[in-house]
């Protein structure tokens, strides 16, 4: 197959401008402000030589699609696999530099190093799990072989929200993880010319106040099914996603055994019901019911208007007697 360097910035540009697109960057977020730099090794720079420009890329000649070359240093040094070698993943002829054009652009399978059950880095990320979640999704589905980890997941600058980082960040990443396709007619193209890049804010027209939604729940909420735990990898049809307000909006939330939960239970131990996660992160009317709250504002509303009662009572005794 021939390959055709071009300038990938000025044809992504370009067609940018002509669709009216932006592409959300879907691992940047809040989490990420203060990012801590792994220094890269001797061999990861020798590729960088290259593969840092951000114009490296090619078009493919059989397909006409552009292939991007470009490997960020500052995000792949924080990223989750930013104390690797690129030889740890690209072998197969890549291991002198500059590599020859019959080194094997082989397709990399993540469980390959992530079924490791000694290594104790990978023992909270269940990843045989999240592999057969993930072939019962509907992009799966839909797209087979052509919908992998990396669709989603750039090896290159993926990096997992840190547990203490605040919820909004958490959300704020995970939406843009989606939208980065699903509001990307140059990234929804990638994956399937069979439909055009969907109007979000058409199909979620019954969702009141999608915005607010959108930026206080993940999309996963409410496109996966509720039994799954803390976090799932079976994205459902559309057909298939809750649309009932009341199984968030209550206090027995399906929000409380998601995200929420394990923060919830951590900050209510540590400084209390009323700054608690679900207070202080979400705007979910109804899954912050508290009993305790609820006997104490029935009490004082019922003691206001006993007070109210027995002064009205005095003055329509008082008017009798003076009457007398």
């Amino acid at each position: 197959m021939k390959k055709h360097p071009i300038s990938m910035t000025t044809l992504v540009l370009g067609i940018m401008t002509l669709t009216g697109t932006v592409i959300l960057s879907p691992h940047q977020s809040a989490a990420q402000a203060n990012p801590v730099r792994v220094e890269v090794g001797k061999e990861v720079k020798e590729c960088l030589r290259c593969h840092s420009m951000e114009t490296l890329g090619y078009q493919d000649k059989d397909t006409g699609k552009l292939v991007n070359l470009h490997v960020p240093l500052a995000r792949f040094s924080t990223s989750n696999h930013g104390e690797l070698i690129c030889t740890n993943c690209h072998q197969k002829g890549y291991d002198v530099h500059p590599h020859t054009k019959k080194a094997k652009a082989e397709t990399l399978y993540c469980l390959d190093c992530h079924d490791d059950p000694k290594n104790p880095k990978f023992k909270d990320y269940r990843f045989k799990e999240v592999e057969a979640e993930f072939k019962k999704s509907v992009h799966y589905e839909r797209h087979g072989d052509k919908f992998t980890c990396f669709s989603c997941h750039d090896p290159h600058s993926f990096e997992v929200a840190k547990k203490k980082v605040e919820t909004a960040a958490i959300i704020e990443q995970d939406n843009a993880m989606c939208a980065n396709c699903h509001r990307s007619p140059v990234r929804f193209a990638d994956i399937t010319t069979k439909r055009t890049v969907p109007d979000l804010e058409a199909t979620h027209e019954w969702l009141p106040n999608a915005q607010l939604h959108w930026s206080k729940v993940r999309c996963v909420e409410c496109h996966t099914p509720h039994d799954q735990g803390n976090f799932s990898h079976v994205i459902l049809k559309k057909e298939q996603a809750e649309r009932n307000c009341v199984v968030c909006h209550n206090k027995d939330s399906i929000l409380l055994t998601t995200l929420y939960r394990h923060r919830v239970t951590t900050s209510r131990e540590k400084t209390g019901f009323i700054n608690a996660a679900i207070l202080n992160d979400a705007y979910i009317i109804g899954a912050t019911r508290n009993q305790f709250l609820d006997w104490l504002s029935f009490g004082i509303m019922g003691a206001a208007g006993g007070v109210v009662f027995a002064h009205a009572l005095g003055r329509w005794i008082t008017r009798k007697r003076r009457q007398k």
